[in-house]
């Protein structure tokens, strides 16, 4: 029983750790990264970026690519 909570408990947290507080999907080093180097938006929603972003190659990469509509993508400039 405390195996299949402590399971569930962090099924939730991770499920939810994707989520800022306001319904925005986070976007991260993490994201970029599982995204196999560009995160790609296509779902509607809105997007927040929570830091800054380092691609694997400089040269003309594009790190976040939007092929959905109606996206909103918080850039979060004033955090930096």
């Amino acid at each position: 029983m405390k195996r299949t909570l402590l399971l569930l408990s962090a099924l939730s947290f991770g499920a939810m750790s994707a989520f800022a507080l306001d319904g925005q999907i986070l976007i991260n080093q993490s994201t970029l990264t599982a995204g196999g180097g560009t995160y790609v938006i296509s779902q509607p929603g809105s997007y927040k970026l929570t830091g800054n972003l380092t691609t694997a190659n400089s040269d003309n990469v594009t790190a976040i690519t939007i092929t959905a509509s109606i996206v909103t993508l918080d850039l979060n400039w004033a955090r930096w």
